[in-house]
């Protein structure tokens, strides 16, 4: 019995994000002038990874996401098959960004960057309308929060949705804070702030706020 090769798993490995690849660009229904241009290569190179005459490297796919992905980069995992599947379906709608909706992801916990990974986002996303769009456009990275608990305080359910704007913002009733390796929803107060979740309450000094909530956008009947 032998030892099996390991460029043979490196090769099939390739083979395989070749074939993601191309499924990639036939979805998205762009040209290989139109692919090559975002992902800043010539339209021959792509012809030929297309025909399995070049070998595709993990660096010109991930290029190739960065430029369908465009404002929402920030969302790419590393993970590319992941990251294919979540472009093919948020696709049309970024490029459609000039018409009447605007994708925004949809997380189920609070989330500050900067680096993504599997388990943040779920791939879901919604489509918003004016004026939520204007609102998100002039904001950093935004998305929209689904509260997964009951707002202490009585204001928040769970179940309503909240447009995070992902930069401290001085004037946030509702904040976003860093709290260990995680994120913490918090509501000001009086004397510091309060954890929407546990009802825990911290002064100013302690709060390092890193992002607000603009507004509530709607809520389960």
């Amino acid at each position: 019995m032998t030892d099996a090769d390991p460029r043979d798993s490196n090769d099939n490995a390739r083979e395989g994000l070749a074939g993601i690849y191309a499924g990639l660009i036939d979805a998205i229904g762009l040209t290989g002038r139109e692919i090559a241009k975002l992902s800043g290569t010539r339209p021959q190179y792509i012809s030929d990874i297309k025909r399995r005459q070049r070998p595709l490297s993990h660096e010109m796919f991930l290029r190739t996401l960065v430029g369908l992905y465009g404002d929402y980069k920030w969302l790419i995992t590393g993970d590319l098959p992941v990251d294919t599947r979540r472009i093919i379906a948020m696709y049309p709608s970024i490029a459609g960004s000039d018409g009447p909706v605007m994708p925004l992801p949809l997380f189920q916990r609070p989330f500050m960057g900067p680096k993504m990974t599997g388990d943040d986002w779920d791939g879901n996303f919604m489509c918003v309308t004016s004026p939520v769009k204007e609102y998100a456009g002039a904001m950093r990275n935004p998305y929209i929060l689904r509260i997964p608990f009951d707002d202490r305080s009585g204001r928040l359910r769970k179940g309503d949705f909240l447009l995070v704007n992902q930069v401290a913002t001085a004037n946030s009733a509702y904040v976003l804070v860093k709290s260990g390796w995680g994120v913490k929803l918090m509501h000001r107060v009086d004397d510091g702030f309060e954890d929407v979740e546990t009802g825990d309450r911290r002064p100013d000094l302690d709060v390092n706020v890193i992002g607000g909530i603009a507004m509530l956008l709607m809520g389960l009947l």
